[in-house]
């Protein structure tokens, strides 16, 4: 994520193809995949230095902050099916929802905005309903 928004930074100008570079393969050790620990939680820190980085262009700045909500969002939810008795980590994830309230509130998307507040405010509860609504669907 920072590597890649670095290179955006540093650059002249941008091409968008149509066609695939790359085929992305999900490994589920990496920082954005699996159980919640200290390595995971280097992704918050990635998208807070992103946001750092483009501090300068407030468009860029909240979109980052705002994945770092969304982050936040999903570790929660994991963490509540995993390890819901990890404080730490808990903590640092409702903080981070409560401190990027006002980069979440910018969010386009409507239900990215009630899902973060919803989480931030009744984590447990959000996390039964979707495990609910998944099974019905």
């Amino acid at each position: 994520t920072l590597f890649f928004a670095k290179a955006v930074k540093r650059a002249d100008k941008m091409v968008i193809a149509k066609e695939r570079m790359y085929n992305y393969v999900v490994y589920t050790e990496s920082a954005s995949h699996g159980d919640i620990n200290e390595k995971k939680m280097t992704n918050l820190t990635a998208w807070e230095r992103v946001a750092e980085l483009f501090s300068d262009n407030e468009r860029i700045f909240h979109s980052a902050k705002g994945m770092y909500v969304q982050q936040c969002v999903a570790f929660l939810q994991r963490m509540q099916k995993k390890n819901p008795n990890n404080a730490r980590y808990w903590n640092i994830c409702r903080y981070g929802i409560l401190k990027n309230i006002k980069s979440l509130m910018r969010e386009e998307q409507l239900k990215n905005k009630v899902k973060g507040i919803l989480v931030f405010v009744a984590p447990t509860l959000v996390c039964k309903m979707i495990r609910v609504c998944k099974k019905k669907v």
